[in-house]
């Protein structure tokens, strides 16, 4: 049986520990030499420690860190999307200022929305005048409600005839390619609701991923000046004959015994339209707010709270969008 190491001394005492012959400082050692020894030791104390309370920090953020899930619900157009963007708003106001470029093509489709309903009326209202009033049914739909159209309001008319084509333009722009089903537009039944003229998109980042790849809006920069695009282009072009037909009496007179009330509708920006079709314009905050983007399926948002007692704090929302009927699939 081999026999047992022999200890190493140790000044004063014997140690077994062969690490201590190594650490054991010279015997020869002077006072400076000492001293350096000491100040080398202190200073990997120090970074062992600092390394140490590093990893405990970390360990005590992992236990702190939390993730918070909501569930969005509630029936269609009750307002689930424009309280998520209020909500991105407030608690993440960096990524909500950057987004907003990407708003601008769903706030001219609803600006040009509005302008078909009201061209629609007109039109229903020209079909009324060319045919005999005993054979029109417009007659029991609107009992002793006839209007007579002013020669001025047919060329304002025949004017804003470019903006269907920018609709298509703004349909495609905002549904990504391969997503048929949320290009159907409202079937129209007759009815001038605005809900009879909207697309459909699935919630998330799909649309505003769509715009990316086919606008391709510049960064916001410190100017804020955006190149502008081609809907843009011809929306201020027609800027004048939509702020002409928007305050024409006869078209107010139109709206009113139809029971259209635009102003009441999501997505209204009639009294706006100096603004909204300025050649470089950025959605503001309101904007973004007021548009109407309505959505179908579900979707997850993921995002980090920059503001309030939770900052800091990871969300997880989960938007249900769509009807009652879609929710149960």
């Amino acid at each position: 049986m081999p026999g047992r190491e022999a200890p190493v001394p140790v000044t004063g005492q014997w140690s077994s520990d062969p690490l201590d012959a190594l650490l054991r400082p010279p015997i020869d050692e002077t006072e400076e030499e000492k001293q350096h020894r000491l100040s080398q030791e202190d200073e990997a104390r120090r970074v062992s420690q600092a390394i140490d309370d590093t990893l405990k920090q970390e360990r005590l953020q992992r236990k702190k860190a939390k993730v918070v899930r909501l569930l969005l619900l509630g029936q269609s157009e009750s307002g689930k999307s424009t309280t998520l963007r209020q909500f991105k708003r407030i608690y993440t106001p960096s990524a909500f200022r950057e987004e907003r470029i990407l708003w601008r093509s769903v706030i001219q489709l609803n600006l040009v929305r509005s302008i078909r309903i009201i061209l629609d009326a007109i039109q229903d209202v020209r079909r009324h005048e060319l045919q005999p009033q005993s054979d029109d049914e417009f007659d029991d739909e609107y009992p002793n409600q006839r209007v007579c159209l002013p020669p001025h309001l047919e060329s304002i008319c025949m004017q804003l005839l470019p903006l269907r084509h920018v609709e298509s333009l703004l349909i495609a722009k905002l549904v990504p390619p391969n997503e048929d089903e949320a290009t159907h537009l409202g079937i129209h039944d007759g009815s001038h609701s605005p809900r009879h003229h909207e697309i459909f998109v699935r919630p998330g980042a799909s649309w505003k991923g769509a715009i990316r790849r086919n606008g391709r809006p510049s960064s916001l920069g410190t100017a804020g000046q955006e190149t502008q695009d081609q809907s843009q282009v011809v929306i201020h072009e027609c800027r004048r004959d939509m702020m002409a037909l928007w305050h024409d009496r006869t078209v107010k007179e139109i709206l009113k015994k139809r029971k259209i009330r635009l102003e009441e509708s999501p997505g209204f920006y009639l009294n706006d339209l100096e603004r909204v079709t300025s050649p470089h314009y950025l959605p503001s905050d309101d904007d973004v707010l007021k548009a109407r983007l309505k959505t179908v399926g579900v979707s997850e948002y993921k995002f980090q709270m920059e503001a309030g007692t939770e900052q800091g704090t990871d969300w997880r929302i989960i938007d249900v969008g769509g009807s009652r009927s879609q929710r149960r699939k």
